[in-house]
Protein backbone atom coordinates (compact mmCIF):
# COMPACT_ATOMS: atom_id res chain seq x y z
CA UNK A 1 0.00 0.00 0.00
CA UNK A 2 1.40 3.40 -0.98
CA UNK A 3 2.22 6.13 1.53
CA UNK A 4 -0.43 8.38 -0.07
CA UNK A 5 -3.17 5.80 0.54
CA UNK A 6 -2.07 5.44 4.18
CA UNK A 7 -2.32 9.20 4.70
CA UNK A 8 -5.79 9.30 3.08
CA UNK A 9 -7.02 6.44 5.27
CA UNK A 10 -5.63 8.17 8.37
CA UNK A 11 -7.44 11.43 7.52
CA UNK A 12 -10.73 9.61 6.89
CA UNK A 13 -10.45 7.87 10.26
CA UNK A 14 -9.64 11.18 11.94
CA UNK A 15 -12.67 12.86 10.34
CA UNK A 16 -15.05 10.08 11.42
CA UNK A 17 -13.58 10.00 14.90
CA UNK A 18 -13.94 13.79 15.18
CA UNK A 19 -17.63 13.64 14.21
CA UNK A 20 -18.31 11.03 16.89
CA UNK A 21 -16.72 12.82 19.82
CA UNK A 22 -17.45 16.52 19.26
CA UNK A 23 -20.18 18.45 21.01
CA UNK A 24 -21.51 22.02 20.86
CA UNK A 25 -19.41 23.48 23.71
CA UNK A 26 -15.96 23.44 22.07
CA UNK A 27 -14.97 20.45 24.17
CA UNK A 28 -14.31 16.94 22.94
CA UNK A 29 -13.96 13.61 24.62
CA UNK A 30 -10.74 12.85 22.77
CA UNK A 31 -8.44 13.90 19.97
CA UNK A 32 -5.61 12.24 18.06
CA UNK A 33 -3.05 14.22 16.08
CA UNK A 34 -0.29 12.85 13.89
CA UNK A 35 1.33 16.26 13.35
CA UNK A 36 -0.73 19.44 13.42
CA UNK A 37 -3.01 19.96 11.52
CA UNK A 38 -3.27 16.25 10.62
CA UNK A 39 -5.61 15.25 13.43
CA UNK A 40 -9.20 14.76 14.49
CA UNK A 41 -9.65 18.45 15.28
CA UNK A 42 -7.78 19.49 12.12
CA UNK A 43 -6.75 23.15 11.74
CA UNK A 44 -9.30 24.25 14.38
CA UNK A 45 -7.64 22.15 17.11
CA UNK A 46 -6.57 25.23 19.07
CA UNK A 47 -10.26 26.05 19.66
CA UNK A 48 -10.98 22.81 21.53
CA UNK A 49 -10.40 21.46 25.03
CA UNK A 50 -10.07 17.66 25.09
CA UNK A 51 -10.58 15.17 27.88
CA UNK A 52 -8.00 12.86 26.31
CA UNK A 53 -5.31 14.13 23.95
CA UNK A 54 -2.79 11.99 22.07
CA UNK A 55 -0.17 13.61 19.84
CA UNK A 56 1.80 11.07 17.81
CA UNK A 57 4.50 13.57 16.81
CA UNK A 58 3.31 17.01 17.90
CA UNK A 59 -0.03 18.58 18.63
CA UNK A 60 -1.36 22.12 19.03
CA UNK A 61 -4.58 22.31 21.04
CA UNK A 62 -6.69 24.67 23.08
CA UNK A 63 -6.24 22.68 26.28
CA UNK A 64 -7.09 19.42 27.99
CA UNK A 65 -9.03 18.34 31.03
CA UNK A 66 -7.78 14.86 31.81
CA UNK A 67 -4.74 13.32 30.12
CA UNK A 68 -2.42 14.43 27.33
CA UNK A 69 0.41 12.28 25.91
CA UNK A 70 2.82 13.12 23.11
CA UNK A 71 6.14 11.91 21.76
CA UNK A 72 7.80 15.20 20.77
CA UNK A 73 5.66 18.27 21.54
CA UNK A 74 2.46 19.02 23.43
CA UNK A 75 1.30 22.63 23.01
CA UNK A 76 -1.83 24.11 24.61
CA UNK A 77 -2.96 27.71 24.29
CA UNK A 78 -5.57 27.74 27.07
CA UNK A 79 -6.07 26.30 30.54
CA UNK A 80 -5.43 22.62 31.22
CA UNK A 81 -5.96 20.21 34.10
CA UNK A 82 -4.68 16.69 34.73
CA UNK A 83 -1.62 14.72 33.63
CA UNK A 84 0.66 15.73 30.75
CA UNK A 85 3.53 13.61 29.39
CA UNK A 86 5.85 14.47 26.51
CA UNK A 87 9.39 15.35 25.53
CA UNK A 88 8.51 19.06 25.29
CA UNK A 89 5.42 20.44 27.05
CA UNK A 90 4.32 24.04 26.46
CA UNK A 91 1.33 25.34 28.41
CA UNK A 92 0.49 28.96 27.60
CA UNK A 93 -2.52 29.02 29.90
CA UNK A 94 -2.82 28.08 33.55
CA UNK A 95 -2.08 24.47 34.40
CA UNK A 96 -3.27 22.39 37.36
CA UNK A 97 -1.90 18.88 37.74
CA UNK A 98 1.30 16.96 36.94
CA UNK A 99 3.48 17.90 33.98
CA UNK A 100 6.33 15.55 33.01
CA UNK A 101 8.89 15.93 30.23
CA UNK A 102 12.45 16.83 29.34
CA UNK A 103 11.49 20.50 28.87
CA UNK A 104 8.39 21.99 30.54
CA UNK A 105 6.96 25.48 30.23
CA UNK A 106 3.87 26.69 32.07
CA UNK A 107 2.52 30.21 32.43
CA UNK A 108 1.04 29.50 35.87
CA UNK A 109 1.31 26.21 37.75
CA UNK A 110 -0.77 24.70 40.53
CA UNK A 111 0.76 21.25 40.85
CA UNK A 112 4.09 19.63 39.98
CA UNK A 113 6.51 19.94 37.07
CA UNK A 114 9.02 17.11 36.67
CA UNK A 115 11.74 17.41 34.05
CA UNK A 116 15.31 18.34 33.21
CA UNK A 117 14.45 22.00 32.49
CA UNK A 118 11.37 23.65 33.99
CA UNK A 119 10.27 27.23 33.25
CA UNK A 120 7.41 28.89 35.13
CA UNK A 121 5.81 32.26 34.62
CA UNK A 122 4.23 31.97 38.07
CA UNK A 123 4.56 29.07 40.49
CA UNK A 124 1.42 29.90 42.53
CA UNK A 125 1.04 26.62 44.45
CA UNK A 126 3.33 24.76 42.05
CA UNK A 127 6.56 22.84 42.61
CA UNK A 128 9.10 22.47 39.77
CA UNK A 129 11.39 19.45 40.21
CA UNK A 130 14.36 19.37 37.83
CA UNK A 131 18.02 20.12 37.19
CA UNK A 132 17.25 23.67 36.00
CA UNK A 133 14.22 25.45 37.46
CA UNK A 134 13.58 28.98 36.19
CA UNK A 135 10.69 30.65 38.00
CA UNK A 136 9.50 34.24 37.77
CA UNK A 137 9.70 35.60 41.31
CA UNK A 138 11.25 32.32 42.48
CA UNK A 139 14.14 31.51 44.79
CA UNK A 140 17.66 32.42 43.64
CA UNK A 141 20.36 32.42 46.31
CA UNK A 142 24.14 32.18 46.61
CA UNK A 143 25.56 30.74 49.83
CA UNK A 144 29.14 30.98 51.06
CA UNK A 145 29.72 28.54 53.91
CA UNK A 146 32.46 26.70 55.77
CA UNK A 147 32.46 23.36 57.54
CA UNK A 148 34.66 20.98 59.50
CA UNK A 149 36.19 19.57 56.29
CA UNK A 150 35.34 21.69 53.23
CA UNK A 151 35.91 25.15 54.66
CA UNK A 152 35.24 27.02 51.44
CA UNK A 153 31.83 26.22 49.88
CA UNK A 154 29.83 28.13 47.29
CA UNK A 155 26.26 26.93 46.75
CA UNK A 156 23.84 28.28 44.16
CA UNK A 157 20.14 27.54 44.72
CA UNK A 158 17.34 27.99 42.18
CA UNK A 159 13.66 27.05 42.25
CA UNK A 160 10.98 27.78 44.85
CA UNK A 161 10.84 27.57 48.64
CA UNK A 162 9.21 24.12 48.52
CA UNK A 163 11.86 22.66 46.19
CA UNK A 164 15.11 24.05 44.86
CA UNK A 165 18.12 22.63 43.01
CA UNK A 166 21.62 23.16 44.43
CA UNK A 167 24.87 23.54 42.47
CA UNK A 168 27.94 23.16 44.68
CA UNK A 169 31.67 23.79 44.48
CA UNK A 170 34.15 23.58 47.34
CA UNK A 171 37.79 24.00 48.31
CA UNK A 172 39.99 22.64 51.10
CA UNK A 173 43.52 21.43 51.87
CA UNK A 174 44.59 18.19 53.55
CA UNK A 175 48.14 16.97 54.22
CA UNK A 176 49.59 19.55 51.81
CA UNK A 177 47.14 18.44 49.09
CA UNK A 178 44.56 20.66 47.43
CA UNK A 179 40.99 19.36 47.37
CA UNK A 180 38.19 20.52 45.06
CA UNK A 181 34.58 19.39 45.13
CA UNK A 182 31.73 19.78 42.65
CA UNK A 183 28.22 18.43 43.01
CA UNK A 184 24.45 18.70 42.84
CA UNK A 185 21.66 18.56 45.35
CA UNK A 186 18.14 19.60 46.24
CA UNK A 187 16.41 21.06 49.26
CA UNK A 188 13.40 22.69 50.87
CA UNK A 189 12.80 25.72 53.09
CA UNK A 190 10.42 25.86 56.04
CA UNK A 191 9.57 29.45 56.90
CA UNK A 192 9.24 30.18 60.63
CA UNK A 193 8.67 33.93 60.41
CA UNK A 194 9.44 36.86 58.16
CA UNK A 195 13.10 36.80 59.26
CA UNK A 196 13.64 33.14 60.14
CA UNK A 197 13.51 29.84 58.28
CA UNK A 198 14.83 26.31 58.41
CA UNK A 199 16.17 24.36 55.45
CA UNK A 200 17.06 20.76 54.73
CA UNK A 201 19.48 20.10 51.86
CA UNK A 202 20.56 16.80 50.29
CA UNK A 203 23.68 16.84 48.12
CA UNK A 204 26.38 14.66 46.58
CA UNK A 205 29.78 15.96 45.46
CA UNK A 206 32.72 14.40 43.67
CA UNK A 207 36.10 15.02 45.34
CA UNK A 208 39.17 15.87 43.26
CA UNK A 209 42.68 15.68 44.68
CA UNK A 210 45.15 18.20 43.21
CA UNK A 211 42.87 18.86 40.19
CA UNK A 212 42.89 15.17 39.22
CA UNK A 213 39.35 14.15 38.20
CA UNK A 214 39.51 10.37 38.11
CA UNK A 215 36.69 8.08 37.09
CA UNK A 216 36.73 6.08 40.33
CA UNK A 217 34.24 6.60 43.12
CA UNK A 218 35.18 9.43 45.51
CA UNK A 219 31.97 11.02 46.81
CA UNK A 220 30.98 13.18 49.75
CA UNK A 221 27.24 12.91 50.48
CA UNK A 222 25.63 15.38 52.88
CA UNK A 223 22.38 16.21 54.60
CA UNK A 224 22.46 19.78 55.91
CA UNK A 225 20.00 21.10 58.49
CA UNK A 226 20.37 24.89 58.52
CA UNK A 227 18.82 27.76 60.41
CA UNK A 228 18.70 31.08 58.56
CA UNK A 229 18.24 34.50 60.12
CA UNK A 230 17.62 37.49 57.89
CA UNK A 231 20.13 40.31 58.48
CA UNK A 232 18.86 42.59 55.72
CA UNK A 233 16.62 42.48 52.64
CA UNK A 234 19.20 40.40 50.73
CA UNK A 235 21.57 38.92 53.33
CA UNK A 236 21.00 36.08 55.82
CA UNK A 237 23.14 34.30 58.42
CA UNK A 238 23.32 30.47 58.20
CA UNK A 239 24.26 27.90 60.83
CA UNK A 240 23.41 24.26 61.42
CA UNK A 241 24.55 20.63 61.74
CA UNK A 242 25.22 18.20 58.89
CA UNK A 243 25.25 14.44 58.47
CA UNK A 244 28.10 13.25 56.22
CA UNK A 245 28.88 10.03 54.33
CA UNK A 246 32.23 9.78 52.55
CA UNK A 247 32.49 6.87 50.11
CA UNK A 248 35.68 6.22 48.13
CA UNK A 249 37.56 3.73 46.00
CA UNK A 250 40.64 5.96 45.73
CA UNK A 251 43.83 5.52 47.74
CA UNK A 252 46.48 7.97 48.91
CA UNK A 253 49.82 6.60 50.17
CA UNK A 254 48.34 3.10 50.20
CA UNK A 255 45.32 4.01 52.35
CA UNK A 256 41.72 4.58 51.27
CA UNK A 257 40.63 8.21 51.28
CA UNK A 258 42.03 11.35 49.69
CA UNK A 259 41.70 13.52 52.80
CA UNK A 260 41.86 13.17 56.56
CA UNK A 261 38.46 12.58 58.17
CA UNK A 262 37.95 14.81 61.27
CA UNK A 263 36.49 11.87 63.18
CA UNK A 264 34.19 8.98 62.40
CA UNK A 265 31.10 7.63 64.14
CA UNK A 266 31.00 4.64 61.76
CA UNK A 267 33.53 3.09 59.36
CA UNK A 268 33.27 0.18 56.95
CA UNK A 269 35.97 -1.16 54.62
CA UNK A 270 35.81 -3.79 51.89
CA UNK A 271 38.12 -5.05 49.14
CA UNK A 272 37.52 -2.13 46.77
CA UNK A 273 36.58 0.81 48.97
CA UNK A 274 35.83 2.40 52.32
CA UNK A 275 33.03 4.38 53.96
CA UNK A 276 33.01 6.92 56.82
CA UNK A 277 30.08 8.61 58.59
CA UNK A 278 30.20 11.62 60.90
CA UNK A 279 28.27 14.62 62.20
CA UNK A 280 29.61 18.02 61.20
CA UNK A 281 28.35 21.56 60.80
CA UNK A 282 28.05 24.62 58.57
CA UNK A 283 28.23 28.35 59.12
CA UNK A 284 28.06 31.13 56.55
CA UNK A 285 26.05 33.76 54.69
CA UNK A 286 23.29 33.62 52.09
CA UNK A 287 22.72 36.30 49.45
CA UNK A 288 19.32 36.61 47.80
CA UNK A 289 19.60 37.50 44.09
Amino acid sequence: MSKLKLVIIFLVICTNFSAQVKDSTKTRKAQITFAYPLGTNRKNAIEYTNKFSFNIIYGINGGFNGVEIGSVLNYNKGESNGFQLGTVNVQQGNFKGFQMGVFNFTKKLNGIQFGVINILGDADQGIPIGIINIVKGGLYEVEITGGEFIYGNVNYKMGVEKFYTIYKIGYATSNSNTIYTAGLGFGRNFRLSEKQKLSIDFSSSHISLNKSWKGSLNMLNKVDFNYQHKLSEKLSFIIGPSFNIYLTEEKLDGEYGTFKIPYSMYTDEWSKGKLWMWIGGNVGLSLKL
